[in-house]
């Protein structure tokens, strides 16, 4: 609550600052109704960054079970998947030249990769890997659907009538049940 209370404060100077510098009384320019408006207008656009587990991405550290008991899949697949989603279009970074950094797809694989193995809430994933809940979840949703239209028709093959009738005779032949 302290660092409210100095953030309005340190805007309501700051906004009697540049009334007084242009020559105008703060009380003939502004009411205070109007002063308190632009001050808590002027709170709203400073960012509040969040506090979380920094560093928690660092995955060079696992040893192999690990990794596979964390994420259900081995070091190996991951970055099979991970060279398969680099190449879809929807998935590229675009050229952004402001705003906070984006998230590499290494960490976007990650976070859905631990939301589909856990049983972890949204909050506590976006905690874990350092990101607000809205960007989890549009992240997660965007990448599940890049799994769904575009990796399954690449990776997941179906049985062709025929092999299905075969692998049927099959498995009557060891259990006739």
């Amino acid at each position: 609550m302290a660092d409210v209370t100095s953030v309005l404060t340190g805007v309501g100077v700051a906004l009697s600052s540049i009334l007084l510098i242009e020559g105008q009384e703060v009380d003939s320019a502004f009411n205070e109704t109007d002063i308190v408006v632009l001050t808590v207008a002027g709170a709203t656009l400073i960012r509040d960054d969040r506090v979380k587990i920094c560093g928690y991405v660092d995955v060079d550290n696992y040893l192999p079970d690990q990794f596979k008991s964390i994420f259900r899949l081995s070091r190996e697949t991951f970055q099979f998947v991970l060279r398969c989603l680099m190449d879809c279009p929807e998935l590229a970074m675009s050229q952004k030249g402001a705003g906070r950094p984006q998230i590499p797809l290494e960490k976007d694989l990650l976070m859905s990769l631990w939301y589909i193995g856990s049983q972890e809430n949204i909050k506590s994933i976006a905690d874990r890997f350092n990101v607000q809940e809205s960007t989890f979840v549009t992240h997660n949703r965007r990448l599940l659907n890049v799994f769904s239209e575009t990796l399954c028709k690449k990776i997941v093959v179906w049985p062709s009538a025929n092999s299905k009738s075969q692998t049927l005779l099959k498995t009557h032949s060891y259990n006739p049940y």
